[in-house]
């Protein structure tokens, strides 16, 4: 009995903390796509380690989603997993009612697009004002990008245009005027 008993209790505590240690039942990508309303960072990491292409999907689907916070996590996370094919699902939310979302989309969309493919949608005439100044300022996240000759040459075709003088002005406060070579660069872009 003494031998039994010597045995036994170190198997029932080895089984406790076995039984403790078990990972929970995996949770399903539409349900991490619910979560993202409420528990934000731990599921938005958890998504965007699922590439799948049913995974995607559903994220793509979450750009309908009727909460603003997971429409805007749900271009972000199209954004970064560099699939040049979702920019056509992301175009739409540009004209989304919520800045944040439109802001996301845009972002995304700088960093799937060259500059002379975003330039497409910006230069649309369909384009929304408000989607045209969010895509414009996410492209234009760095000064340097205004001497890209796409920008240059639709930019000086503007004219004067109030609203896109603003957003070019939003731009560059966002980083200060630019120094050194790129004010040089910016200088000789300008001067031809």
């Amino acid at each position: 009995m003494e031998n039994v008993a010597r045995w036994l209790i170190p198997v029932a505590l080895l089984s406790l903390l076995v039984s403790g240690c078990r990972q929970p039942p995996p949770v399903s990508t539409a349900d991490l796509i619910e979560r993202l309303a409420v528990r934000g960072p731990e599921t938005y990491n958890a998504l965007a380690e699922r590439r799948e292409s049913a995974d995607v999907a559903l994220v793509e689907a979450g750009l309908q989603h009727r909460r603003s916070r997971v429409r805007a996590a749900c271009a972000r996370l199209l954004g970064s997993y560099q699939d040049v094919t979702r920019v056509d699902a992301l175009l739409p939310i540009l004209d989304d009612p919520v800045p944040s979302v439109r802001d996301a989309a845009a972002s995304s969309l700088a960093r799937l697009l060259e500059t002379h493919e975003g330039l497409a949608p910006v230069q649309r005439a369909s384009t929304s004002d408000q989607a045209r100044q969010s895509l414009m300022l996410a492209m234009l996240d760095s000064p340097a990008e205004l001497i890209e000759p796409e920008w240059l040459e639709w930019l000086l075709s503007m004219g004067s245009d109030p609203r896109l003088e603003a957003t070019m002005y939003a731009a560059l406060a966002r980083h200060g005027p630019p120094h050194g070579s790129e004010r040089e660069a910016l200088e000789r872009a300008y001067d031809r």
